[in-house]
């Protein structure tokens, strides 16, 4: 990053770091043979490491399960440790730039693997890097787009236009990021304009989660004094 890099919220070098080696943490922890997850002060099932509804669709959203990553192209760490480096390098020190610095930020990050001998280890060349996510289950990269849940329109006559949830290349980021880090007990902040459903996105994913280990609580700060 630098000063051409635009971004949403400010931060700090040592904030991007930890927001690094905090999703790089929950990547890995696929890798772990803990038997029970320790979220805030309670042990959970293993079971919660699955996500449901909208999100379990996605390839690659939530964690997944030892049983699964065990029958799967996951089954080495060190074939997928560089890519999942990145992955994390743009979701984390990328993540906060706007949509006009991410491509400048894309573009910094290829030339830095390049110099590293990383290149093989990046998406397809000419590619945007955000535009892509690391599939754990298929050992290579996927684009958002093609990773993003089916629309199934609701029967219900008496549904709302606007509760209807349309599954995006934007939301099934969003969404594959809070499976990734909400399992292992980590924080969220979902930055954006007004309008552009954050809200929305966040509902659903939390909507999907199993009533048996989450309770959802939706709450709403109309300043940033609030929060």
């Amino acid at each position: 990053r630098g000063p051409a890099c635009v971004e949403l919220l400010p931060t700090t070098d040592a904030g991007v770091c930890l927001s690094l080696l905090r999703l790089l943490d929950c990547m890995l922890s696929h890798y772990s043979r803990r038997e029970a997850l320790v979220v805030g002060g309670h042990q959970l099932p293993e079971e919660t490491m699955q996500c449901g509804g909208a999100c379990r669709d996605s390839s690659a959203a939530g964690a997944l399960s030892h049983t699964a990553m065990q029958g799967s192209a996951g089954a080495s760490l060190a074939v997928h440790l560089d890519q999942i480096t990145l992955f994390a390098l743009a979701w984390s020190v990328g993540a906060s730039c706007d949509a006009s610095s991410r491509q400048q930020f894309s573009e910094e990050l290829r030339r830095l693997a390049i110099q590293a001998d990383l290149g093989a280890a990046l998406p397809p060349s000419g590619s945007h890097v955000h535009d892509f996510m690391y599939s754990l289950q298929e050992g290579s990269w996927v684009l958002w787009a093609h990773s993003a849940p089916t629309f199934a329109e609701t029967t219900q006559s008496t549904a709302l236009y606007e509760e209807m949830f349309v599954p995006t290349a934007e939301s099934t980021s969003i969404c594959t990021l809070l499976g990734h880090l909400l399992p292992c007990g980590k924080h969220v902040l979902c930055a954006g304009p007004p309008g552009s459903s954050k809200s929305t996105t966040i509902g659903a994913f939390l909507n999907s989660l199993s009533i048996h280990c989450y309770d959802g609580h939706l709450s709403w700060a109309h300043t940033r004094v609030a929060l």
